[in-house]
């Protein structure tokens, strides 16, 4: 009578610990997605700020006049274009690519060596505002 119940209690904390493993598993591979919103062309809009947040708009927002506006272009294939202010006042554009870390983390990695790789958190997206932590 005993050793059934132990084989019986065996069986259930066996269960228990394959159903934990597999929840484990399931959670940790669930692909988290950005809004779709976020995927265009964003460009800095400084004058916007906060103390904590950097602004962006999409690049036809009505910006006041600026010498140059930086920005940067994220596409849902994992393309990620980053825009600088060149010594001309135009801009000077560098590709990379994106992966999401976590659900609001944004990582970001160049080819060319000039350029850093970073990354930034997402505070807030909507259609016409893109607001990320400084």
């Amino acid at each position: 009578m005993m050793k059934r119940y132990s084989t019986y209690l065996l069986g259930i904390i066996l269960l228990y610990i394959i159903t934990l493993a597999f929840l484990f598993c399931t959670f940790k591979h669930e692909q988290i997605e950005l809004p779709t919103v976020i995927f265009k062309h964003w460009v800095h809009s400084y004058e916007h700020d906060t103390d904590t947040c950097y602004i962006y708009r999409p690049h036809d927002y009505p910006f006041p006049r600026s010498r140059g506006r930086r920005g940067f272009d994220i596409k849902e294939n994992g393309e990620f274009v980053l825009y600088r202010i060149a010594p001309n006042d135009g801009l000077n554009s560098f590709s990379g690519r994106w992966k999401l870390k976590g659900v609001d983390t944004v990582i970001v990695g160049f080819k060319a060596e000039e350029i850093n790789s970073f990354s930034f958190r997402i505070i807030s997206c909507e259609e016409d505002i893109l607001i990320i932590k400084k």
